[in-house]
């Protein structure tokens, strides 16, 4: 957003809780208490730095599909106030952000002579496409962007403990600033735009009680409410007659339909009209090395690697990696079957492939980030998450695993396996770090925090951007449909500005 406001007449104050290299002082202000099994602990899950959480990002960028936008009768609080054609021109110039492709999904835009889609029935199963940036690190991307900008003020290292506002809290004064040295300060300006992911932004909401006890937004106790996540566990095996022949779409690969080449990552998806007959939620099937279907890839040890593998990767210095080495020696064995799977399979052809379940979360009140016991540096009360799936959610994947093994015996291709028993229990699920929901977008202010325009109902001058907004989630990553929605927050508050006289933001 502050990238897309440089050169206004108007001035813009970017506040930065961490700074341009990973500190492990900041970053352990993102800890919070875990009401269930998670998965992960909440500060392992998002970065405090400068470009965010794009240090850890693996660059899957897919729209939500028009599906995704409607309300349906079968999913409670279901729909957003607008359908994918609004958000269409901002995709587009997302793409250019995250460096990727053209903005197609279609899939015959993307199929070569030897990467084609599986010959399954499409009432039943499409073949989407996800496009792969590099990954775009923000900070070091946009960074000179930013700090050469006359009318942008960088503020790192600076974190917002609250919001102060009128007596009557319906407008945003100023924030009130921290740092881990002991300064404080305020900054005032005209608009704020909180931009802090789907737990900070219902947590600093809450905190913010000085004038209203039950914090901002809260008129219909909706903040921190219906948090989603992606749902992700291996809940199938896919056994081909002829595995190497078919399967290169579904492995991320370079495509050459386009200039530069652009790599790219086929899903099997449930068909639309599927889902609407069988009354499911979203999804899709990713089809990762087969080496990443053996439980010792998802052990503490291996998972530890990979995280400094990605702080590395990041020019960061490891988040508490005396402690994660130790992890990493401790699942030595685990680590090491996972090397010498990963070399192995590099030299042999497989027919099975350990499919990864990624589903869709429905909305959920009850699912929920609320104020915890404990406090942080500053005393504040740190977030607890309470993540809760619904009925519909875990019973959209078993039935998912049972469409696609239909279509596959149909197809006369192989056959599928499930590794979902009769419980409906499966290997260990997991969430996908795709923190939504909590402050949900919506027309009527009784069913949403903020308003189509990202305004948080009942204040004149706060904004939420992110996937907090988001009303659903579909199946796909959400960063793609944050940046088109930050783009397009950016755009509608250049135009509340320019319209009136010069002000002043910071």
């Amino acid at each position: 957003m502050a990238r897309e406001l440089t050169g206004q007449a108007f001035k813009v104050c970017l506040i930065e809780s961490g700074g341009i290299r990973y500190d492990g002082r900041t970053q352990a202000l993102a800890r919070g208490e875990l009401a269930g099994d998670f998965g992960f602990p909440l500060d392992e899950t998002r970065v405090r730095g400068f470009g965010g959480t794009t240090a850890i990002w693996q660059g899957a960028c897919r729209p939500l599909d028009a599906f995704d936008f409607e309300p349906h009768d079968w999913v409670p609080f279901s729909g957003w106030p607008f359908g994918r054609s609004v958000l269409d021109p901002y995709y587009a110039r997302a793409q250019a952000v995250c460096e990727i492709g053209p903005p197609t999904y279609e899939l015959q835009d993307w199929e070569e002579s030897d990467a084609q889609r599986l010959p399954l029935d499409p009432r039943w199963i499409n073949t989407h496409v996800f496009q792969i940036s590099p990954p775009t690190r923000f900070a070091r991307a946009y960074r000179q962007a930013i700090f050469s900008a006359p009318n942008i003020t960088t503020l790192l290292y600076a974190n917002v403990l609250d919001i102060e506002t009128t007596d009557n809290a319906r407008v945003a004064t100023a924030v009130r600033i921290g740092t881990l040295s002991g300064t404080r300060f305020r900054v005032g300006a005209r608009f704020f735009v909180l931009a802090v992911g789907g737990v900070e932004a219902p947590r600093l909401l809450l905190a913010s009680n000085r004038q209203n006890a039950k914090g901002l937004g809260q008129e219909h106790d909706l903040v921190g409410r219906f948090f989603m996540d992606h749902p992700r566990l291996e809940s199938a095996v896919l056994h081909l007659d002829d595995a190497p022949a078919r399967m290169r779409l579904y492995s991320v690969h370079a495509s050459q339909r386009v200039a530069p080449p652009t790599a790219i990552e086929g899903f099997l998806s449930i068909a639309s009209e599927t889902l609407a007959k069988e009354r499911m939620v979203r999804c899709a099937f990713q089809v990762p090395p087969h080496w990443r279907s053996y439980p010792e890839f998802h052990s503490k040890g291996v998972m530890a690697l990979r995280q400094i593998g990605w702080a590395i990767r990041a020019r960061h210095i490891p988040y508490q990696w005396p402690h994660r080495l130790r992890t990493v020696l401790a699942g030595a064995r685990a680590v090491a079957l996972t090397g010498l799977r990963r070399l192995g399979e590099a030299r042999t052809s497989r027919a099975e492939f350990v499919l990864t379940a990624c589903g869709e979360q429905s909305p959920n009140p009850e699912s929920r980030v609320v104020l915890g016991s404990t406090r942080d540096q500053f005393g504040a009360p740190q977030a607890r998450l309470d993540w809760q799936l619904s009925e519909i959610d875990l019973r959209s994947i078993r039935r998912a695993n049972e469409i696609l093994a239909s279509a596959v015996e149909a197809a006369g291709i192989g056959h599928v396996t499930s590794l979902i028993d009769s419980n409906g229990k499966s290997r260990k699920l997991r969430s996908g770090f795709h923190h939504m929901g909590t402050t949900r977008m919506h027309r009527d202010p009784t069913q949403g925090v903020v308003d189509p325009d990202c305004r948080v109902f009942g204040m004149a001058n706060l904004f939420i951007a992110g996937s907090a907004t988001f009303p659903t989630g579909g199946y796909a990553n959400p960063t793609l449909t944050i940046i088109a929605l930050a783009l397009r927050l950016a755009d509608h508050i250049r135009d509340q500005l320019c319209n009136g006289p010069p002000v002043n933001i910071c």
